[in-house]
């Protein structure tokens, strides 16, 4: 569902073209979000572990900068906010890929 709805918010931003902002996190609300699921009777939204938290997190990572390749970068900002190291190296990969230059505003990091 997470890249689902990730994917329907970068298509309204080029749609009505606005600038695409977000930062992304994991694991900070697990605890809210199991037990707003559990009292209104909805699936529990969480991964069910953390190998499958990085594969997502990383699956919506591309698929952000994936779109500053359809659209000007100037219209897409994330924050890849996370202190995981594995993340941050996949994060700096991904610029080298994506030829996003260190400095770009394109993309930032964050530890939590």
């Amino acid at each position: 569902e997470t890249l689902e709805c990730l994917k329907h918010d970068l298509a309204l931003a080029e749609k009505y073209n606005y600038i695409f902002a977000a930062k992304l996190v994991r694991g900070a609300y697990m605890e809210q979000e199991r037990r707003l699921a559990q009292e209104h009777g909805y699936d529990d939204p969480i991964n069910p572990d953390f190998d499958t938290t990085s594969q997502m997190y990383h699956t919506c990572l591309d698929e952000v900068l994936k779109s500053t390749v359809k659209r000007s970068p100037n219209q897409i900002r994330i924050m890849v906010a996370s202190h995981n190291e594995d993340t941050i190296r996949y994060g700096i990969q991904k610029m080298k890929d994506y030829d996003i230059r260190r400095g770009s505003s394109i993309i930032s990091f964050a530890s939590l």
